[in-house]
């Protein structure tokens, strides 16, 4: 597939004085429009925040000075794929291939012995310079934190180092790229150069995968460089990727790139977290001819790298459970038998057994995928209903509000209903809170939906944004039953959305077999509750389906 569309966040304090920050802001807009253009893409969502500014707090507690959040526009981009299961993320995966390749009799996805190393390569676009400092994250910590001296002394981070705008067409050359990579299955792992630069994309992956790793980031124009061309080299956010892939894929990664008009160096290779000793896997990286990290544990740098987001959250939750995190997640990532993959693995037997809602049926069952506007989740929630034996149907509010649709109960053939994720009304009114007042206000869109809730006959089912709408609609969560209480309670204090790991145990849900429960991932919105009543609700226990009531609610 390749990208289409994609959403752009754009963050300023606009509304603030000098007033050129509001003709910075059309520029960008602008400049943004065009390039997407060139690309054959249109942005059809996205949210804007003008006001990015707050007071801080004085030393003796008053108000302080105004605090300004730095300009930005983020666009995320997304597209159709083919085949979803062609998935390649930031984790290091070629040292754990011998976990994946069991059933393979040893051998690796190339048909060769599994590989105890990959190999890290940074793909780049030809003539843009990638190691421009200006505007970068370095930039902006040592322009905030550092003396005039030692701004000077580094040289090289002042405006007129900003890296150039990179010509559309190559952009998508670098993206074709990957998605070529990653359907010919060449790749094992894939990482955009963002903030912090190649250093910092190359850590992130090792944490994904808790991986060593071992890399050179130059520059290698021959010579010893200087400071600042190995900062360069480090820390620069030109357009660039970083890919893992397996040695006996290297050649033809390296062919493939070429002939797409796209630029790489082979930086250095990934290993088994074995290899860095007791301590767990470790980084030993190069820049500038010389070690600026000799086989430095993971687990201390991420730590350093976390310290940022772990500081925040303490002003945000309840410091001690902000600690224990960041203490398990030390101890996790540094211990040794840390192994390349998430805590839960969706088991071979489950994928095999998609179509099993259709068995033994004269026709497929019919589930509607309700959506609202500004969602983005139906097509991916049809095509995965209709993996598993489903027949889906695209079902718009205003279908319900008009009185196109009467209703989507059993009685009118519907088996279940999905309510999609996404942005209803670009979430101006709150996550879902616009969704629910249409469908809880509109007489037509209520009735439609008034006998769906308690019919034992069918589902239903509410993903992201729409999970937001059914807490708020009181369908789901911890409110009984209230609209607009929704929501499942933690003990952090924090109101946010986090993935968790729970155990799945007897329910009413036709998508588990309760009987053969594992710990799954589920997205978990927290909310502050007090000890009793989070201690009355862990007592309440619902009823062991049979098999024969489950194949009923089926």
């Amino acid at each position: 597939g390749g990208a289409k569309a994609a959403a752009a966040t754009t963050t300023s304090a606009s509304e603030q004085p000098p007033s050129a920050r509001g003709a910075e802001l059309v520029d960008a807009v602008a400049s943004v429009s065009a390039s997407l253009g060139a690309l054959g893409m249109a942005c059809d969502g996205g949210k804007d925040s003008l006001s990015m500014v707050a007071p801080s707090v004085a030393p003796g507690g008053g108000v302080g000075s105004d605090v300004e959040a730095p300009g930005a526009c983020v666009v995320s981009a997304y597209a159709y794929v083919r085949d979803v299961r062609k998935v390649v993320g930031p984790a290091l995966r070629v040292p754990y291939f011998h976990e994946d390749a069991e059933d393979d009799e040893g051998e690796g996805e190339a048909g060769t012995d599994v590989p105890d190393q990959g190999v890290i390569i940074k793909a780049y676009l030809p003539g843009v310079a990638t190691a421009s400092l200006g505007g970068s994250a370095l930039h902006q910590a040592v322009s905030a934190a550092a003396s005039a001296d030692v701004t000077t002394a580094l040289g090289g981070l002042g405006a007129a180092a900003l890296p150039p705008d990179a010509p559309p067409e190559r952009l998508g050359n670098l993206f074709r790229a990957m998605q070529v990579l990653v359907d010919r299955g060449l790749i094992t792992a894939g990482h955009d150069v963002s903030d912090g630069g190649a250093a910092v994309a190359l850590l992130e992956m090792a944490f994904a995968g808790g991986c060593s790793v071992t890399a050179d980031l130059g520059p290698r124009n021959g010579g010893k460089p200087s400071l600042t061309e190995a900062l360069k080299g480090a820390f620069g956010e030109g357009p660039a990727v970083l890919v893992e892939a397996p040695p006996a894929n290297l050649a033809r990664v390296l062919k493939t790139l070429s002939a797409l008009g796209v630029a790489f160096e082979v930086l250095g290779f990934s290993a088994a977290a074995d290899d860095g000793g007791s301590e767990g896997p470790t980084a030993t990286v190069r820049a500038g001819g010389a070690a600026a990290l000799d086989r430095r544990p993971l687990a201390g740098l991420y730590t350093a790298w976390d310290a940022a987001a772990t500081e925040l959250e303490r002003f945000q939750c309840r410091p001690s459970c902000a600690a224990a995190e960041a203490a398990w997640a030390e101890d996790y990532l540094g211990s040794a038998e840390r192994r390349a993959r998430p805590l839960w693995r969706v088991p071979e037997e489950v994928m095999a057994d998609l179509g099993n809602f259709a068995a033994g049926r004269l026709r497929p069952p019919r589930v509607a995928v309700l959506r609202e506007e500004g969602c983005n989740g139906e097509r991916e929630m049809a095509a995965a209903f209709r993996c598993a034996g489903f027949e889906p149907f695209d079902v718009t509010t205003s279908d319900l509000t008009s009185g196109r649709i009467t209703g989507l109960g059993f009685e009118e053939g519907f088996s279940g209903v999905a309510f999609v994720g996404g942005f209803s009304y670009g979430d101006v009114l709150g996550s879902g809170r616009g969704w629910a007042q249409v469908l809880r206000r509109n007489r037509r869109a209520r009735e439609a939906l008034e006998g769906l809730r308690c019919d034992e006959r069918t589902f239903t089912l509410g993903v992201c944004n729409g999970a937001q709408l059914l807490a708020e609609l009181g369908w789901v969560g911890a409110g009984g039953g209230e609209a607009g209480s929704g929501g499942y309670d933690g003990d952090d204090g924090d109101d946010g959305e986090e993935a968790k790991a729970v155990e799945a145990g007897a329910s009413r849900m036709v998508f588990i077999d309760a009987d053969a429960a594992k710990e799954e991932p589920t997205a978990q919105a927290a909310e502050s509750e007090s000890d009793d009543d989070g201690a009355k609700r862990k007592k309440k226990k619902k009823k062991k389906l049979s098999n024969k009531e489950r194949r009923k609610l089926e």
